[in-house]
């Protein structure tokens, strides 16, 4: 007959039994979690065809706060190079800065100073992705064309608030 010591051990030792046992199933599922991590990065690697993690931290790099897959979402559905165009730029930009800077950073024709150049990374991601969803035959200048069509068209909008703000 088994004393009354016996029973309480037995028991303490079936507690700790069933913490190693809760131990041991969270670790199973933290190395499944982990399987799974590692898949994913292995498919994005090969999506991005090569074995360098340059090539994993360049499509985790952001251009203001976007990844180039989210401006990729963004042109998605998009029928034209213009709407695109405008899609991307203020999705990436702010009216603002639109109105305020150039592609170039050249001056225009004009005896006014000129304006400060673009995030030149970011436009050449633009025009990338435009050229990857409408076709690569499309030129640089017509895309920087529908670009300053963008800029001309905000410019004007608020010079016209500006003259119902200040009617003379």
């Amino acid at each position: 007959m088994a004393s009354e010591s016996d029973s309480v051990s037995i028991l303490d030792r079936l507690e700790e039994l069933e913490k190693k046992v809760a131990r041991i199933t969270n670790m199973e599922r933290t190395l499944e979690n982990l399987q799974k991590q590692i898949r994913r990065l292995q498919r994005k690697q090969q999506v991005l065809g090569g074995s360098s993690t340059e090539n994993v931290e360049e499509s985790m790099e952001l251009y203001n706060g976007l990844s180039r897959k989210n401006l990729e979402n963004i042109i998605a559905h998009k029928t034209t190079l213009s709407s695109a165009c405008k899609a991307l730029l203020l999705n990436v930009f702010s009216e603002d800065y639109l109105i305020t800077h150039s592609i170039t950073g050249r001056r225009g024709n004009t005896r006014r100073e000129a304006k400060p150049m673009m995030d030149e990374r970011i436009i050449q991601l633009i025009r990338h992705l435009l050229k990857e969803k409408f076709g690569r035959h499309v030129p640089d200048s017509v895309i920087t064309e529908k670009i300053q069509n963008v800029q001309k068209v905000l410019r004007l909008k608020y010079r016209r608030l500006d003259l119902h703000m200040h009617p003379y």
